[in-house]
Order: structure tokens, then C-alpha cells, then sequence
């Protein structure tokens, strides 16, 4: 009958770089929470001008920038933790209880893809407005 679980032996446990395990995932979190703030502030802000009606604007267009730089924050900490993660895959044949592996750097990958593509869309249309009221 297979095992289902995996016992580290001492040996590994005490040979295990807990310290560059620790520094990758303080960094990591750190990271991210910068991140995560860049974009809770850049989102309050586009919240803010959209119900003061306020749609089409370079301000709403700098903070979808802020968003993509919030992103970029978000998608660094998601390749620290992921690192770290497979330190305990490679060390200790276990996936850390976080839950952060490759695959959550390639879904913050594909995020920063997705919003920079609407902040391009974005500043477009806003420079297209700019343009057509200049006009009329």
C-alpha cells in the first residue's frame, strides 16, 4: 500500500535553509502588501472620480498605470514565495501550506497582462476624448 504522507528525516530538516526560506517569504509578503495597497489606492481613486461622473479623465488614466505598478509589486512577490515553496518541495518533498507556487506567478503573470492591456485601452480612449473635444 502507497504512502499518502511524507516524514522528512532529521537529517533534511536540520540541512533545510531555513533562513533563505524566511528571508524569501518576509520579502515576499512585503512585496505583496505594497502591492496590494498601490492598487486598493489606485481603484479607491477611480471609484472616487467615477461618482463624481468623472469617467473619462488622465487621472483615471495614471491610476490604471498605478494599477499595472501594483501588479508588477504583486507579480515579484509571487516569484519570492515561489521560490520559497520549492525550497520545501526540494528539501523537505512537501508543498507549503501557503499554497504559493509557479502556478500563482504564472496567474499574477497573466493579471499583469490583462490589466496593462485595459490601462492601454484605457489612455486611448481617454487621448481620444481629449482629441475629439479639442475638436468640437
Amino acid at each position: 500500500m502507497p504512502i499518502k504522507t511524507h516524514v522528512a528525516s532529521t537529517n533534511a530538516i536540520a540541512s533545510f535553509p531555513s533562513g533563505l526560506y524566511t528571508t524569501l517569504m518576509i520579502i515576499g509578503y512585503i512585496l505583496m502588501l505594497v502591492g496590494v495597497f498601490i492598487t486598493i489606492q489606485a481603484v479607491s481613486a477611480i471609484v472616487r472620480h467615477i461618482q463624481e461622473q468623472d469617467y473619462f479623465s488622465t487621472e483615471n488614466s495614471q491610476q490604471m498605470n498605478r494599477i499595472v505598478k501594483g501588479q508588477i509589486w504583486i507579480l515579484g512577490s509571487s516569484l519570492l514565495m515561489a521560490c520559497a515553496n520549492q525550497l520545501t518541495v526540494s528539501w523537505l518533498y512537501r508543498i507549503s501550506q501557503f499554497g504559493l507556487g509557479w502556478d500563482n506567478l504564472l496567474s499574477a503573470f497573466v493579471d499583469l497582462i490583462i490589466f496593462a492591456l485595459i490601462a492601454m485601452i484605457y489612455t486611448r480612449a481617454v487621448n481620444m476624448k481629449t482629441e475629439s473635444d479639442l475638436t468640437i
